[in-house]
């Protein structure tokens, strides 16, 4: 869902900062008991293994962005050879980040969840799919070994943002009263 102010606040913000890609983050829109259950744990544990600093280094060639929007400066996007540079990626806005700092391009990822909003999923098996395809890009994991430590590393934060909880919960019932 797009927020009335969302085009003119980008582009303005764009050509404020001379951006030949911006993209922004969206709030994620979370309805289901399976999302409500699944994906705080899932983006924290994605989250914590960003490196958020780097991303908007131009001298760093670390890269993350959010296909959900993805605003390029024309000239850019042709320069690149737009679609046809990435389209043997699997994600494309992360392929998109990776070649415009390989370019030289101004980049730029912002969180936006003040004019955009996203429902990216509605079960887990959209939960699992999803963030199963995306897990070695968003990660950066260059190995086999890494990926699997990453995902271990991710369904433990997840199962943990779940479990702790229960046992807080669990706990404080099973105290007697004074």
């Amino acid at each position: 869902w797009v927020k009335p102010n969302l085009l003119s606040s980008t582009i303005h913000f764009a050509e404020s900062n001379r951006l030949d890609l911006l993209s922004v983050i969206s709030h994620q829109i979370i309805k289901s008991s399976q999302e409500r259950l699944w994906l705080p744990g899932v983006f924290l544990g994605f989250a914590s293994l960003i490196d958020f600093g780097r991303i908007n280094d131009p001298q760093d060639s670390y890269a993350i962005a959010s296909g959900q929007f993805l605003l390029f400066r024309s000239e850019a996007y042709k320069s690149m050879d737009g679609h046809r540079l990435i389209r043997m990626e699997l994600n494309d806005d992360l392929a998109f980040a990776r070649e415009a700092k390989k370019h030289h391009l101004h980049f730029f990822c912002a969180f936006g969840e003040h004019l955009l909003e996203t429902r990216m999923y509605h079960s887990l098996k959209e939960i699992w799919a999803g963030f199963s395809r995306n897990a070695a890009d968003i990660t950066q994991s260059t190995s086999i070994v890494r990926l699997l430590a990453n995902t271990v590393y991710i369904v433990s934060v997840a199962v943990g943002a779940i479990v702790l909880p229960a046992i807080v919960v669990l706990s404080y019932l099973a105290t007697p009263n004074p």
